[in-house]
């Protein structure tokens, strides 16, 4: 049985990555100083097989102020119109130059002019812990049938594969 979870944990991390991956940019979610939230887009460097989630920000700035005021923050990505990622975790900043190095490509020149050298550049980590998905089907052709099924039976209409996740270690 343990082995079976282990095995639907790793093809759970595998879609998740994949959607991540395509979707590239996630609205970031923090709590905000005034007791709010706020939301901001997010390019995804790295989905690690940890689970982890790395960005490229400012040390200066209000992300990662209000990260250290609350760790706990949300994201969510999409993937065309079929993929959906939400995913709830604790962010940490990070100043490990080695895994910059390793991260760094060329898109970040445009919002890091300095590259590598910038004077407040940092990693932010996000260590995931409840992650839900959802695939729908891309053709119209399915979706329209699974609708009009559902109109016709007295189950609901079920759009695509859902799963929630848990990764607590």
């Amino acid at each position: 049985m343990k082995n079976e979870m282990k095995k639907s944990m790793t093809e759970d991390l595998r879609v998740i990555s994949d959607i991540i991956e395509s979707a590239g940019i996630c609205m970031l979610t923090t709590h905000n100083h005034a007791g709010g939230l706020c939301s901001r887009p997010m390019y995804t460097q790295e989905a690690d097989e940890n689970g982890n989630l790395w960005f490229f920000t400012s040390s200066n700035s209000h992300l990662i102020s209000e990260i250290r005021s609350n760790h706990q923050v949300q994201l969510t990505y999409a993937s065309g119109k079929e993929k959906f990622v939400s995913a709830s975790g604790n962010a940490y900043e990070v100043f490990d130059r080695a895994r910059m190095i390793q991260l760094w490509t060329p898109m970040m020149k445009a919002w890091f002019p300095q590259g590598i050298e910038t004077t407040d550049l940092v990693l932010l980590r996000v260590e995931l812990q409840d992650v839900e998905y959802w695939e729908t089907p891309s053709s119209p052709v399915i979706k329209v049938a699974g609708f009009f099924k559902s109109m016709v039976s007295d189950k609901p209409y079920a759009p695509g594969h859902h799963e929630k996740v848990n990764l607590h270690h």
